[in-house]
């Protein structure tokens, strides 16, 4: 009776801490969803402020862009407006102008006419008191008798003569040529024979041909950067300070990296400023020997002629912009050489982007 008693005591223990369980559950449950519930809701009320500051936000650049509209509407009027106004007092100015001139040419041709009707009444007044002093006392004698004027002579016809003196030179600003070079210029015999020695320009030179074994190699872009630096110098340089910058210059084109500016100290004190732009391949073709075979004879309209196919290689090359202070500046490229060094060649203009150009490919 005891164990039995035991065991229903077990079983109630557990029915109460399972229903204390559930009871547990259910009340965390009730919590984790008054939870979600109220981050749900915060979650909401923020975005309706967040909406409502975006309306608000969008109003106002609206509002804004209205205010800027209607501003440079306002403007654009006024604008107008004072044009308008100019031209109406440029025309009303030209029309007032051009009525004083009216004004003055009708003053002038009144005053011309007064003075012309005023000229005339001089004259037919003192013509006629010139009549009145002239005329002659009456008397009695016989009027004589009016003999009348002789008459005007012919005009005599004009002869034209041709003209039988020396011809007169054409005007020229050019200066007279010497005597002396007159003379020289001419022979005796009036320049049939040519007896003067022909300028060296004309001297016919004998033909040769460049042997390729006796040909420089191409130029480097240090030689190059030396011969500017020499050229733009106001004094000689030494040869071993040039050594010296073609030295630092080479350093600065292996180890330098793209988009570096560096500068060289000249051996005349001047700063020459180097900047490395960027690092391309370029397809170039391989300097070679190419032999044509040609076989003559196949048919009678028909020949072969066979030769190697040209073959390109891809040469790193980088890009250089050098300048001197106020005196020049300019670009090139240097180019990988087969023996391992550089060789001068041109900028690149267009830049085709490749794995080879971008610094940092794995970037």
């Amino acid at each position: 009776m005891a164990q039995a008693e035991a065991d229903r005591l077990a079983r109630l223990e557990a029915q109460r801490q399972a229903a204390a369980d559930a009871e547990a559950q259910r009340l965390a449950d009730l919590e984790a969803k008054r939870l979600a519930e109220a981050d749900a809701e915060a979650q909401r009320l923020a975005d309706l402020d967040t909406q409502r500051l975006a309306k608000l936000r969008a109003d106002r650049e609206a509002a804004e862009a209205a205010a800027r509209q209607e501003a440079f509407e306002l403007a654009k009027s006024q604008e107008a407006d004072r044009l308008r106004l100019a031209a109406l007092k440029a025309q009303a100015e030209a029309d007032a102008a051009e009525a004083r001139r009216l004004e003055q040419i009708a003053a002038q041709a009144a005053a011309d006419r007064l003075a012309a009707e005023k000229l005339v009444a001089e004259q037919q007044a003192r013509r006629a008191n010139l009549q009145k002093v002239a005329a002659p006392a009456p008397v009695s004698e016989p009027v004589p008798e009016t003999r009348a004027a002789p008459e005007a002579p012919a005009p005599k016809p004009i002869v034209f003569t041709a003209y039988e003196g020396p011809v007169p030179v054409p005007a020229s600003h050019k200066p007279a040529k010497p005597a002396q070079l007159i003379r020289a210029s001419y022979t005796p015999d009036e320049g049939k024979t040519v007896t003067r020695k022909p300028p060296a320009a004309l001297t016919a030179s004998k033909a040769d041909v460049r042997d390729f074994a006796e040909t420089s190699g191409l130029q480097t872009p240090e030689a190059f950067l030396a011969g500017r630096i020499e050229r733009t110098s106001a004094e000689p340089l030494m040869t071993e300070d040039m050594e010296l910058v073609r030295q630092a210059f080479r350093s600065i084109l292996d180890n330098g990296s793209d988009g570096s500016k560096q500068a060289i100290i000249t051996p005349d004190n001047r700063t020459l400023t180097i900047v490395l732009e960027r690092t391309v391949s370029r397809e170039m073709g391989q300097s070679a020997v190419r032999t044509v075979t040609y076989t003559p004879g196949v048919s009678k309209v028909t020949r072969v002629v066979t030769e190697q196919a040209p073959v390109t290689v891809s040469v790193m090359c980088r890009d250089v912009a050098y300048a001197f202070a106020g005196q020049e500046r300019g670009r090139f490229a240097a180019c990988q050489a087969p023996d391992g060094g550089w060789t001068l060649a041109r900028a690149t203009d267009v830049v085709k982007v490749t794995t080879a150009s971008l610094p940092n490919s794995a970037s």
